[in-house]
C-alpha cells in the first residue's frame, strides 16, 4: 500500500511505515476517509455527469466516492484527468457509455482541457480512466485509437459484460 500524506510538505507512506505504526489498515482508512471528509471538493453536475474540483488532492477523494455520488447497478465510469480533477459519468445505458467515453476520454484529451491547470512537482498528467464497480472496487479500463470523435474502450471480461448488456459501444 502506498499512499500520499501531507505533513508540512508531501511524504510517502510505505508498506514498511504501517507496520512500524502498529495501527490497523482498517484503521488507517478510517482515519484517511474522515481527513478527506475536512477537505470537501467542489461537486458540479454537467449534463453527462459529475465533475470533482478542488486541490491537487482531489482524486484521493475516490476514497469515499460511494459517499458523494450514488452508483447505479453500471457503476461509474471515472476519469482523472489531473489531481485536482475527477470526471465521473454513471452507466445506466448505452447512450451513458458514450457520454463517458466522450465527455472523459475524447474531448479532454483533444482539447488539452487540463494542460494549463498548475501541477506540484510530483504529479503528472495521467488520463487515468476506471471503472467503479457497484461493490465500490475500481478496475482500471484500456482506452486506444482516440480521435477526434471516438476512442476504443477495453476492460475486464465483468466490465466487457456490462457493455454488452448496456447495449454495446456506439462511440
Amino acid at each position: 500500500m502506498t499512499a500520499g500524506l501531507e505533513v508540512e510538505g508531501s511524504g510517502w507512506i510505505r508498506s514498511t511505515d504501517v507496520a512500524a505504526w502498529g495501527i490497523p489498515t482498517d484503521e488507517l482508512w478510517t482515519i484517511a476517509r474522515h481527513n478527506l471528509r475536512r477537505a470537501q471538493p467542489e461537486l458540479k453536475s454537467a449534463p453527462a455527469g459529475h465533475f470533482m474540483v478542488g486541490d491537487v488532492y482531489t482524486a484521493s477523494q475516490l476514497v469515499r466516492l460511494q459517499e458523494l455520488i450514488t452508483v447505479p447497478e453500471g457503476g461509474l465510469i471515472v476519469g482523472i484527468p489531473h489531481p485536482a480533477a475527477v470526471l465521473i459519468v454513471a452507466l445506466t445505458d448505452s447512450a451513458s457509455l458514450g457520454n463517458a467515453i466522450m465527455g472523459i476520454v475524447v474531448q479532454p484529451r483533444n482539447t488539452g482541457l487540463f494542460d494549463s491547470m498548475p501541477l506540484p512537482p510530483w504529479a503528472r498528467l495521467d488520463n487515468t480512466v476506471l471503472w467503479m464497480r457497484p461493490d465500490g472496487r475500481f478496475e482500471d479500463l484500456d482506452i486506444s485509437n482516440v480521435s477526434s470523435d471516438s476512442a476504443e474502450l477495453a476492460g475486464s471480461s465483468r466490465f466487457m459484460a456490462l457493455v454488452a448488456r448496456l447495449g454495446g459501444l456506439d462511440t
